[in-house]
């Protein structure tokens, strides 16, 4: 008889092989079959594990128990939680305020101080770190939350996997983990590098090389491990509200969202997404000539482009080449997003430092706040854009709810 077979009845009082009861014995509850084939049921007495022939394993009872993984079931009474073993004896001395259930011989537990961490099948700890959160074990590497907020990934040791963290993490499946920075989802390799450099409302885990996300837009896509849209899935019904002959500037600090904001856009409409730190990553060492060479070729792409997405901080010596540049196009309009200072250093610590920047001979967390301050008093005066072109928006809140704003002002400004 494989386990496997062996199915829970609707009623969940018993258990089935064949679509006939396997035994003559009815529960309040139970669970399905584990190796060695015992299962957790629940009747008057108390919670323990039944064999398949429906006879209790052990003489123990407790509040609740569940399925058996490598020799161990998680179980509470009144001491609190801990792993028992096939006997139906606890596995170690100390108690829990919960749980889980062991993959590859590592489980994880919390504390009565609200602490997370892993224990072996001996109930010791492989290592002395506290997380405010961590998930099971597989392939020998865990997700786990620091005590900062950060996630990282974490060997069998306890030792960083790599040297990244995310706002939101998962484990890898086939090569690639899940990962959500200040931007939004995407998928990271092993060394904890971006697979790409798109960023989704959501994403899937890859299945055989392609992997299921929905975009800003609310577009339904496939994509490839490279990042390439590969099928159309399906469409919100959303409509482009703005004529195609628009370009939309996105202005703002460091790490507050213009990226995401812009390549969500420019997708939706289908048109170029002009970013300065693109041109810097393609032209630019960091060095002064190589910002101007950036600069340069940024200058030309806005010029080449009937309509675009256009990303840059909005301040600066070159702003006014930028806002001269586009004085030549008929229509251009500009959202300014704002978000305090330390959201944005939160947002920009969570993302791969990639780009060379120059050294502008201040920290960044100096210079956000600075260039914060800055943008706000040049638009309030007009120093560099018409005060009529511009629009501010919220962009400390979540990025779809900053996305459907910029399309209703948009679509005003369209009318």
């Amino acid at each position: 008889m494989q386990l496997e077979q062996i199915m829970v009845a609707r009623d969940s009082t018993h258990h089935e092989f064949g679509g006939q009861p396997l035994y003559e014995a009815r529960f309040t509850q139970v669970l399905k079959y584990h190796p060695p084939g015992l299962a957790a049921v629940a009747d008057p007495t108390g919670s323990y594990h039944i064999t398949t022939g429906g006879r209790p394993a052990y003489s123990a009872r407790f509040n609740s128990s569940f399925g058996f993984y490598d020799g161990r079931a998680a179980v509470s009474d009144a001491t609190g939680w801990f792993h028992i073993t096939l006997e139906g004896v606890p596995a170690y001395r100390e108690r829990y305020s919960w749980c889980g259930n062991f993959q590859g011989e590592l489980v994880p537990v919390r504390d009565g101080s609200g602490h997370y961490f892993h224990l072996d099948l001996h109930g010791r700890r492989p290592y002395a770190d506290n997380y405010r959160y961590v998930g099971d074990y597989r392939d020998g590497v865990a997700c786990v939350r620091r005590l900062d907020g950060a996630c990282i990934h974490i060997d069998r040791n306890g030792r960083p996997v790599h040297l990244q963290s995310f706002l939101e993490l998962d484990v890898f499946h086939k090569g690639f983990a899940r990962a959500r920075d200040g931007s939004g989802w995407f998928h990271i390799r092993a060394d904890g590098s971006p697979a790409y450099g798109a960023r989704f409302a959501e994403v899937e885990a890859f299945y055989n090389g392609q992997a299921y996300v929905r975009d800003w837009s609310g577009r339904g896509l496939v994509i490839s491990e490279a990042g390439t849209v590969l099928h159309k899935v399906w469409q919100e019904g959303q409509a482009a509200p703005t004529r195609a002959s628009l370009t939309v500037v996105l202005i703002g600090t460091c790490g507050v969202g213009k990226t995401t904001l812009g390549k969500a856009l420019a997708t939706l409409w289908s048109i170029s997404f002009v970013s300065i730190d693109d041109f810097r990553r393609k032209a630019s060492d960091g060095s002064p000539a190589g910002e101007v060479r950036a600069w340069a070729l940024f200058l030309e792409a806005i010029a080449a482009s009937a309509c675009a997405v256009v990303e840059f901080s909005g301040s600066g010596h070159f702003a006014h080449l930028v806002r001269m540049q586009l004085a030549s196009k008929q229509d251009y309009r500009v959202l300014w997003l704002q978000a305090a200072p330390e959201i944005c250093l939160q947002r920009a610590a969570s993302r791969p430092l990639d780009v060379p920047y120059p050294d502008f001979g201040t920290s960044l967390d100096k210079l956000v706040p600075e260039l914060h301050q800055r943008l706000r008093q040049e638009i309030a005066v007009g120093t560099i854009w018409p005060r009529e072109r511009v629009k501010a928006l919220d962009a400390s809140r979540a990025s779809a709810l900053l996305f459907e704003e910029a399309l209703q002002q948009l679509e005003r400004w369209g009318q």
